[in-house]
């Protein structure tokens, strides 16, 4: 008698558990429960010796991000490229290098890509990516890359 009823007990549990996460993921797979609104800012975040201090996404793809060097040496940014897949390949080359000196920072503005496409949508979205600096040190001229995750909310 106890294990019919233990039985029970669990198919019943069992089924309405199923339910749960059926209507669960129905609902999250057709954005009723949208988590965009979770995230009211962007992360962004570089290995040493780089950071992101601030980092904004405009819903057409353009993004405007203000990198941090806190190295010895200083150092010019050759390239610059948002992607929301790795490895990078498309990028904002600077014919000028952009000079960075310990303790400096500066705001660039590149477009991001959805893969080989330019990204865009709608406002709140979330856009989550890589952003690659190229920067070759000035002490030994040796080129050097640093990849950083993005998490933006479009705005």
């Amino acid at each position: 008698m106890r294990i019919q009823s233990a039985i029970e007990y669990l198919t019943t549990y069992g089924w309405a558990l199923l339910i749960i996460a059926i209507v669960l993921g129905i609902l999250v797979g057709s954005g009723l429960l949208n988590f965009s609104g979770v995230i009211s800012n962007t992360y962004c975040i570089f290995d040493e010796p780089l950071s992101c201090q601030n980092a904004y996404l405009s819903s057409n793809g353009l993004l405007s991000i203000t990198i941090y060097y806190s190295g010895v040496t200083p150092i010019n940014i050759t390239a610059l490229g948002c992607n929301t897949q790795k490895p990078i390949a498309i990028f904002t080359s600077y014919s000028k290098p952009v000079y960075l000196g310990s303790g400096q920072q500066v705001t660039l503005n590149i477009s991001c890509y959805n893969g080989t496409s330019p990204y865009s949508s709608y406002t709140g979205a979330l856009f989550k990516g890589y952003v690659q600096v190229n920067y070759t040190n000035l002490y030994n001229n040796l080129p050097n890359v640093d990849i950083g995750s993005l998490l933006a909310k479009v705005s």
